[in-house]
């Protein structure tokens, strides 16, 4: 009874620090998309640009990777670096989304070792 138990015990630890360590991916119940910005939450951010409203809302977006940044797609279309989130004012944005490594990659091949910033103008 005691090795069953202590079994659970485990199972139950296992199953909570993993998902501990996946950030949340629904916006539901106040809890914030860790890879998706959408105009609620660009609204009433202090920023000129979304380069500074991703520096302010997610800077980890903006980290480097492996030597290099993530790349910027605008609509669906490779833009290019981080200096093209400079051109956009959060007004005019629908959403910003960030795409992993691993997930640019399996969509658009390699060259994406620091993911992608995906913007959705209106």
């Amino acid at each position: 009874m005691h090795a069953r138990n202590t079994g659970l015990m485990s199972l139950l630890l296992v199953v909570l620090v993993a998902s501990a360590c996946y950030p949340a991916r629904s916006g539901g119940g106040g809890n914030r998309d860790a890879y998706v910005i959408g105009t609620g939450e660009l609204q009433g951010v202090p920023a000129d640009d979304i380069y500074e409203a991703i520096r302010l809302l997610r800077p980890a977006w903006l980290t480097q990777r492996s030597g290099r940044t993530p790349q910027v797609f605008v609509n669906g279309s490779v833009r290019g670096g981080l200096e093209e989130l400079r051109t956009f004012r959060p007004e005019m944005v629908t959403e910003l989304r960030y795409i992993d490594a691993t997930d640019a990659t399996t969509r658009w091949g390699t060259g994406f070792m620091a993911g992608v910033i995906d913007v959705t103008t209106r």
